[in-house]
């Protein structure tokens, strides 16, 4: 089973950052989520009922979320689909990076940092980055969205 989110729209809460989302399982959509970000729990709107149980046994088998500080916290429904919704975002804003940039990261880079150069990514730019940092070069980020 692989849950995944699409559909993703963040906006202002009244006590932080909220958001709609649409729930798949293994590319079916399985419900509708909603976090007002008002420091309530989320909102799901199921397409199959059944689906409800099954998606909260499938978070109940999922390693807790560490909390520094803190004893790790329990997978929920909500922790989930919070971390799916910040995949999604974080996948969506390195895609933006890539938009006429050359986006990679070498050896020894901090956790985070990306280099860029200008241009449009191809085979043969890969090539020359290969050629021009050798072992050094770790990855390059617009392969991902090739």
């Amino acid at each position: 089973m692989e849950y995944t989110v699409k559909n993703v729209k963040t906006f202002k809460g009244t006590d932080g950052p909220g958001f709609s989302a649409t729930l798949y399982r293994d590319e079916i959509k399985i419900a509708s989520v909603l976090d007002e970000g008002d420091g309530g729990d989320m909102s799901f709107m199921w397409d199959r009922p059944a689906e409800a149980g099954l998606f909260k046994e499938y978070c109940e088998t999922q390693p807790p979320m560490p909390m520094e500080g803190h004893d790790p916290l329990p997978m929920t429904t909500d922790i989930m689909v919070g971390r799916l919704v910040d995949n999604y975002t974080a996948l969506a804003e390195q895609r933006r990076w890539c938009k006429g940039k050359i986006v990679f990261r070498l050896k020894g880079d901090k956790e985070g940092q990306w280099r860029t150069l200008k241009g449009v990514y191809s085979k043969p730019v890969d090539n020359i980055l290969k050629d021009k940092f050798g072992d050094t070069l770790e990855e390059i980020l617009n392969k991902r969205f090739v």
